[in-house]
């Protein structure tokens, strides 16, 4: 081989090293390209302190804003499409009431639940550090995740889940980048329900604006109307105190009503305060059914809310430190006449085993959609659950709710106005004397 011909090899070297050169200079610019995450604005989510971020771009589309999943609890979702087919997707999932535990025993048991392998990969940093992990599942088709949980404050937890097809390391950098863009701050308004409700079963005959008296009971009733003062159907409420010869309290709250729609429900929820705990059965049906669905709701000593129905497996879950049966409500509310512009949140436990947070706070009462006579404060309980949904109660001076206005989105408005017995008959005769002999009998139209 002359000399001519190691030159021209020598060339051709050249050329392929700059071309190889330059695909690795291209290669590395893809990669950071692809790897770049920019967050979106983060989503606050009212009542919790938390604000929560998806990536923003061309490829990712979000859900909207946060929304209140039927297992108690809140989720915000975000979706990236790659040539018309989802690639990865976000999922933060905010648990009122899970159970507490160690992060990294939460991932193991999420996993089983999945059927997956956990492979633990340390701590992604933020203002809530994320104990994480990968999460292999081959039954997934060909999708792997990564999990990563947080505990509250309030018992409340923190999830943040990506679901991938290939790219690992970048999902990897999407889920740091978002847990790096957390916001979060103690929630005063929950450190407030927490410690007002625990006032509140301490003392309960004190707290309840009057509505308990000692081995007697208190009954009211109310007329519910539309926006056109059109009957709608009733309510009737009585609330009692017993003592027994230990002098151990009980208290008793009974609520009966009809709509003329058909809804025809039951209510009576016992509460024992110096155990801390309660009994609660409901029992609702519409007037073509034959036989009512009940449910009975549990808490015991334990702090453990237990679920039972003839219809549904038993559930359980953890009590908060500031929840609320939903008969205890307005018996709450009824309390708050001295809290002045202090807002609190509550967990309001419905008799289907929801946990709905509801913010509380004390209205003007000029302010107040509720025609009352003499009203002495109002206070108004924004259901945090479902944008624009919020109850007002008006209050006279012993604490007796004289009205309600109840809105909620794709429903007519409420409005519970005091009535007498006499009126209630009057307007609707043999119903209200079917309904009031509490036979649960159907009433007809």
């Amino acid at each position: 081989m002359d000399r001519d011909d190691l030159k021209r090899y020598s060339a051709v070297e050249v050329v392929l090293l700059a071309i190889f050169a330059l695909g690795l200079g291209l290669s590395l610019i893809v990669v950071r390209v692809r790897g770049h995450v920019e967050p979106g604005e983060p989503v606050a989510l009212p009542g919790s302190g938390l604000a929560a971020a998806i990536p923003k771009g061309d490829k990712w589309q979000s859900a909207g804003g946060w929304h209140y999943e039927t297992d108690n609890a809140y989720v915000l979702l975000g979706q990236m499409h790659v040539a018309g087919r989802p690639e990865m997707r976000v999922r933060w999932r905010y648990a009122l009431c899970e159970d507490a535990g160690d992060p990294e025993q939460v991932l193991q048991t999420l996993a089983d639940t999945a059927g997956g392998k956990l492979v633990l990969l340390g701590m992604a940093e933020g203002p809530v550090p994320l104990v994480f992990g990968r999460i292999y599942v081959p039954a997934q088709g060909g999708q792997d995740f990564l999990m990563g949980v947080a505990s509250l404050d309030f018992g409340r937890r923190l999830e943040l889940q990506i679901s991938y097809r290939s790219d690992g390391w970048f999902a990897e950098n999407v889920f740091r980048t978002l847990a790096a863009n957390i916001r979060y701050e103690r929630p005063a308004a929950l450190q407030a329900g927490a410690e007002r409700v625990h006032t509140f079963f301490e003392d309960i005959e004190t707290t309840a604006g009057g509505l308990f008296i000692p081995n007697a009971a208190r009954q009211l009733h109310y007329l519910v109307k539309d926006v056109a003062d059109r009957p709608l159907g009733f309510v009737e409420q009585r609330f009692f105190a017993h003592n027994d010869p230990l002098g151990k309290g009980y208290y008793r709250i009974t609520m009966r009503q009809l709509e003329q729609g058909g809804l025809y429900s039951e209510s009576d929820l016992w509460l024992d305060a110096e155990e801390d705990a309660f009994t609660w059965t409901t029992r609702s049906r519409l007037s073509r059914s034959r036989q009512p669905r009940v449910v009975e709701v549990r808490a015991d000593a334990q702090r453990r809310i237990v679920l039972t129905s003839k219809t549904e497996p038993e559930g359980s879950f953890r009590r908060t430190e500031m929840m609320l049966p939903e008969p205890l409500l307005p018996v709450f509310a009824a309390g708050l006449a001295d809290a002045g512009d202090q807002i609190f949140v509550v967990d309001v436990l419905t008799g289907s085993g929801n946990v709905v947070p509801t913010q509380l706070a004390v209205i003007d009462a000029n302010q107040s959609h509720v025609r009352a006579s003499d009203p002495v404060w109002v206070v108004r309980a924004d259901y945090l659950h479902t944008q624009g949904a919020f109850d007002e109660l008006v209050f006279d001076r012993q604490g007796q709710c004289l009205g309600r206005f109840e809105q909620q989105p794709q429903r007519p408005v409420r409005l519970w106005e005091q009535a007498d017995t006499e009126a209630l008959q009057r307007i609707f005769g043999e119903r209200y004397e079917g309904f009031s002999q509490g036979d649960f009998q159907e009433a007809r139209s």
